[in-house]
């Protein structure tokens, strides 16, 4: 895959005035122009206005964390001037949103310039859109946020935003070989998203850095300044000497035979660098979550897609037609016990953490399976979303056949900043091991 620019090296050249913001802007769009129909990652481009924009940021004093940055947004997250179709023939006719999302407003007030909307899976659901993986077109790029995770993958973008469900964001970076990153549940706004699950739904980015990852978090956080000086310059060797890191056992037996050596070299490439590496298997208090999160979801969106599922049946695909079904079948008891099962064992995890810094397990359960009819499992996914935790998709390894295997870091809800910190540690250190990527 070619190089291209990071949103972190992207801002260093915009500040320094290497690159202005309408040449970023500009060379973004011809490689879009050079790909899309390749990869089909957009559903709807803004390319008059992201010019006017990148102008205007030229002419103006005031820089943002995001600043003249290019932005892919899904297509079920609103962008003032843009339909929002939400991968759906019932929205294909849809009128231009009045006003930006919320995720999307703090981001623009940042400095960044959405370019469009991504495609997405149908109502963000389980039938796939028609992007293709930039890594093997062969291959699936995930979902249900596949059209962010290959634009930032093919270079069309240095970010892109999504949502997570299940694995909607960590599976889709996993398989297109780039970086995702799903916050804590609850810490991005949602106003002006197309909501499927109250419980579970968390806004997220895709990005080709550690770096930008964090660029991202703090422009939507405001958080401290420090914090991103702290991670762009770590003494990753002294560091790693006390940080702990715990491998999930659990579900390991989901991976594949590549993805198990994986997370078994990763695990010995870190604890010779230091870190302290232990193997844990989580309780039985556990053993229902992944249940519970298909569950809860399937409820949530039979609840949420009422209108589309009684109006407009015939215009689904049977996958979700069936599981609207399946999920107004659910009945009220069944999902209260799984609720509240679900809060019983966000606690828990708490309490697990300990003085662990982050839990390891694979980011699904391979690469990224062959053919465009499936999106993959997000069987490693369920738990740290239905937790609420953040994680996030650390690409470095590769099946034999070339396709990105992604490691999942998982850290304690509400702890964002350190995952953040862990994250990049863990990528200098396999980095210095074997530069995959």
């Amino acid at each position: 895959m070619p190089e291209f620019l990071t949103a972190t090296e992207a801002r260093q050249q915009l500040e320094t005035g290497t690159l202005s913001c309408e040449a970023l802007v500009r060379q973004c769009f011809a490689r879009i122009d050079e790909r899309e129909a390749v990869i089909d990652a957009w559903q709807f481009l803004g390319r008059e206005a992201a010019i006017v924009q990148a102008q205007a940021h030229d002419k103006s004093s005031s820089k943002g964390l995001l600043h003249g940055i290019p932005m892919g947004v899904k297509d079920i997250i609103d962008v003032a001037g843009m339909p929002t179709r939400n991968g759906s023939m019932i929205f294909a006719d849809a009128h231009k949103a009045s006003m930006d999302a919320a995720s999307v407003a703090m981001a623009r007030m940042a400095g960044a310039i959405p370019f469009g909307k991504t495609v997405t899976t149908e109502l963000a659901g389980f039938s796939p859109g028609r992007t293709r993986n930039p890594r093997n077109l062969e291959h699936t790029p995930g979902g249900s946020s596949s059209g962010s995770a290959a634009a930032v993958a093919d270079g069309h973008v240095p970010l892109a935003i999504g949502t997570q469900t299940s694995g909607s964001v960590i599976r889709p970076a996993a398989y297109c070989g780039v970086f995702g990153f799903k916050p804590s549940f609850g810490l991005i706004p949602r106003g002006g998203v197309k909501l499927q699950s109250d419980t579970l739904d968390t806004v997220g980015v895709f990005a080709r850095s550690v770096d930008d990852l964090a660029l991202w978090y703090a422009a939507m956080t405001g958080a401290r300044a420090t914090f991103l000086n702290q991670l762009s310059y770590p003494n990753s060797h002294q560091n790693s000497r006390s940080l702990r890191i715990n491998i999930i056992t659990r579900l390991l037996d989901y991976a594949d035979m590549e993805m198990g050596v994986t997370v078994a070299e990763a695990s010995d490439v870190l604890s010779t660098a230091g870190v302290k590496i232990r193997d844990i298997r989580l309780p039985a208090i556990f053993d229902d979550a992944e249940a519970d999160q298909r569950l809860i979801q399937l409820s949530e969106m039979a609840h949420h897609y009422e209108w589309e599922h009684a109006e407009y049946r015939d215009l689904l695909s049977p996958q979700l037609a069936n599981a609207l079904d399946e999920g107004a079948r659910i009945s009220k008891e069944a999902y209260r016990q799984a609720m509240q099962r679900s809060d019983v064992i966000r606690k828990q995890a708490d309490n697990l953490f300990g003085d662990c810094d982050a839990w390891l397990m694979p980011a699904a359960q391979g690469g990224a399976p062959k053919g465009l009819d499936a999106t993959g499992d997000p069987v490693f996914n369920r738990l740290p979303t239905l937790l609420h935790q953040p994680a996030i998709n650390v690409p470095h390894y590769q099946t034999k056949a070339g396709l990105p295997l992604g490691l999942q870091l998982v850290g304690m809800r509400h702890q964002d900043e350190k995952l953040l910190n862990v994250a990049r540690q863990v990528k200098v250190l396999l980095k210095a091991h074997r530069d995959v990527y």
